[in-house]
């Protein structure tokens, strides 16, 4: 009997008792909790924690950028495990400047390996977090797990929403203690703007908590509020009874200003990152749960930007404190939650104001090379009349601010660079070399190829957007 049959087989076994009972899934009779739809059987397994890391992404990208290898990264636990533990290795060699030569190599490399205590020091990897006690990693990859079977007809087998168990086991000291979690799901309503200008973006949105802790929105700190153009409102909306577990479903209404990383490179193709970042205020309440993939919000418009996707990660930040008058060092390893969206602009608009008058000004300054030799007083004047509109032109132009150096400035960049080699070809003619025919001949020849060159290179830094 194949190993999904059977698992069903037993599910249905087990309901018509008409039982509520916990199963944990050891993956021998198949995934039993992507095809549970009974809400009395809570299937639970132990596997790796239901969220990646902000960097892990990253690295990803950095490694495979065609995201040939994440798959394998993703399903072969053993590969990412020596991977977080070589690249360990070697951030400790490059810091450390332990030389491959020396005669103590191995007892200094062991010794700084144990220096990752969790008490003095931990190491925070790209795709995970290692501290060691008896040459053992005591940092666990892993939680208790569930598939919500309430979600069962409405996903897919194998896009099912997978979520922490309600309570985790920790163990601390020897010692192993239950520890609750909250959950947060995010519900955009509407994107008030994003300014570029001021790295700054507003949201309206609902903001479900579940938790055993009553008002829980007191409990949580906002990472990113806004400090240049602050504002932060919450509403309570509605608030559930308490469930056989002790917790409490509540909706708040929150409108705020939050800011981001803009970035500029690309404009007006730009792309971007703009998120919310939050966290308990205190890590002894528990654990929270980021948004999972499954419960992501894409239905959602902003005018001027598509969507490209939303994501749901894990950032890290390490932290030394100094703990008493000797400055005794102490990590500390702050978990928050990173909720984005990932937005490409879509507005036309600023490229074709700008693009259009510079397209017709750099024609006419291609044309002022075909003008006769015995009119290039005419064509000088031309020439600094073209120069000068270029100038008024970039100035009114919509440029993001501060001011970086963009796609945009790029495009006047090449507008300047052809208006000012046929200035200098212009005041050159004066001086009767018998170059100077030949040089703008070769120019007639040149810069439509250096503007053909130039175009598939605006096409290009827009197909990497996209793809980014």
């Amino acid at each position: 009997m194949p190993s999904d049959v059977f698992a069903k087989t037993l599910i249905k076994i087990i309901y018509n008792q008409k039982i509520k009972i916990d199963i944990i899934d050891i993956s021998v009779f198949g995934d039993m909790s992507k095809i549970n739809e009974n809400d009395q059987i809570n299937i639970i397994k132990i596997q790796e924690n239901p969220w990646d890391y902000y960097t892990e992404e990253k690295a990803l990208h950095q490694i495979s950028p065609d995201q040939s290898l994440h798959e394998a990264f993703h399903n072969g636990c053993y590969l990412l495990t020596q991977f977080m533990f070589y690249s360990m290795v070697l951030d400790i060699i490059i810091k450390r400047k332990l030389l491959l030569g020396d005669e103590n190599f191995i007892s200094k490399l062991d010794e700084a390996i144990n220096s990752y205590n969790g008490i003095n020091d931990i190491f925070a990897g790209e795709f995970g977090t290692l501290s060691f006690r008896n040459r053992k990693n005591i940092e666990t990859i892993n939680s208790i797990c569930r598939v919500p079977p309430a979600l069962t007809k409405y996903e897919s087998e194998n896009n099912r929403t997978n979520i922490l168990y309600p309570f985790q086991l920790l163990k601390l000291e020897d010692k192993i203690k239950t520890i609750d979690v909250h959950f947060a799901y995010i519900d955009i309503l509407n994107i008030h703007f994003i300014d570029i200008q001021t790295s700054v973006w507003g949201v309206e949105l609902n903001l479900e908590l579940i938790s055993k802790l009553k008002d829980p929105i007191t409990t949580i700190i906002f990472k990113n509020l806004s400090n240049t153009n602050y504002y932060f409102k919450s509403e309570l909306i509605s608030e559930s009874s308490s469930d056989d577990d002790g917790f409490i479903t509540t909706i708040y209404n929150l409108t705020a200003n939050f800011s981001f990383d803009a970035s500029a490179t690309y404009y007006p193709f730009d792309l971007q990152d703009v998120f919310i970042e939050y966290a308990l205020k205190d890590n002894d309440l528990g654990i929270l749960q980021p948004v999972p993939n499954g419960q992501l919000d894409w239905d959602f418009k902003i005018e001027g930007w598509t969507l490209k996707r939303p994501y749901s990660t894990l950032k890290r930040v390490k932290n030394y404190l100094k703990i008493g008058t000797n400055l005794k060092k102490e990590v500390e390893l702050k978990k928050i939650s990173r909720y984005g969206l990932l937005l490409k602009r879509h507005e036309p608009a600023n490229l074709v104001k700008s693009l259009a008058p510079l397209s017709f000004l750099t024609l006419i300054c291609y044309y002022c090379l075909l003008v006769p030799v015995d009119q290039i007083y005419n064509t000088i004047i031309f020439l600094i009349t073209i120069f000068l509109a270029g100038i008024a032109l970039y100035f009114s132009s919509d440029r993001p601010q501060p001011l970086s150096f963009s796609l945009i400035d790029k495009m006047f960049q090449f507008f300047y660079t052809i208006v000012g080699i046929n200035i200098l070809y212009a005041l050159s003619v004066s001086l009767d070399f018998t170059f100077i025919k030949n040089l703008r001949d070769l120019l007639i020849y040149l810069e439509p190829l250096f503007g053909f060159v130039f175009i598939i290179y605006i096409i290009k830094s827009k197909n990497d957007v996209e793809k980014s």
